[in-house]
């Protein structure tokens, strides 16, 4: 390093030394900066895995009461029948059944922009669950409408028929979202969706045709 330093034109003691002092300084403040950078990456990682930890719990937990209500929602074969019965009788035109709202999206809403910091394997399953809500819901609120009560007989049971298949899909997608964000986070088998659906509800006949 003497001669390396002598070659830049360091040729007195005093010099080399203050060369050399300057250089060790000078690597110190590099590994430094080295440092921080490194521990405040490693924070912001951390911080990162932690977020997309809680947003996949959140929306779980969201998905899965969701998927509950659609999956012990009333089967088609149950209640099309009634409703037919109840538009074909006497005076039935006006009998319009009410269907109530399903979206319950809070959670989503809330993290839509973060969205991106799930895995490509849950953001395709997520995204077209809540997208077939959002248009089940506007479904709804269409057989909800007074347009709607002036249908005759037929138009209305098809609708309603038509209903019950997006409720089918949905189950369908909710189940697929959940198994995908099961799978990142290593859900323990007891609480997986397919655990509940054959043990806890499929201890009611009517659920274990689904």
């Amino acid at each position: 390093m003497i001669d390396f330093l002598a070659w830049l034109g360091f040729v007195e003691d005093k010099h080399i030394t203050a060369a050399i002092g300057g250089l060790f300084g000078f690597t110190g403040v590099v590994f430094t900066g080295l440092a921080a950078i490194c521990a405040w990456l490693g924070k912001q990682y951390l911080m990162r895995r932690e977020r997309r930890r809680d947003i996949r719990n959140a929306l779980r937990a969201e998905v899965e009461s969701q998927w509950r209500m659609l999956y012990i929602s009333p089967l088609s074969d149950e209640v099309l029948p009634e409703i037919a019965r109840r538009l074909k009788a006497k005076g039935g035109k006006n009998y319009s059944p009410y269907f109530s709202s399903y979206l319950n999206s809070d959670i989503y809403a809330e993290i839509k922009s973060e969205i991106a910091i799930l895995g490509d394997e849950e953001i395709p399953h997520i995204v077209r669950f809540y997208h077939h809500m959002s248009v089940m819901d506007g479904f709804v609120a269409t057989l909800q409408e007074e347009k709607f009560a002036s249908f005759d007989a037929e138009r209305k049971l098809q609708m309603i028929g038509h209903l019950f298949e997006m409720v089918d899909f949905a189950v369908h997608l909710a189940e697929r979202a959940l198994l995908a964000l099961e799978g990142s986070l290593k859900t323990p088998r007891s609480r997986t969706i397919d655990y509940i659906r054959r043990t806890e509800l499929a201890q009611t006949s009517r659920f274990a045709q689904r």
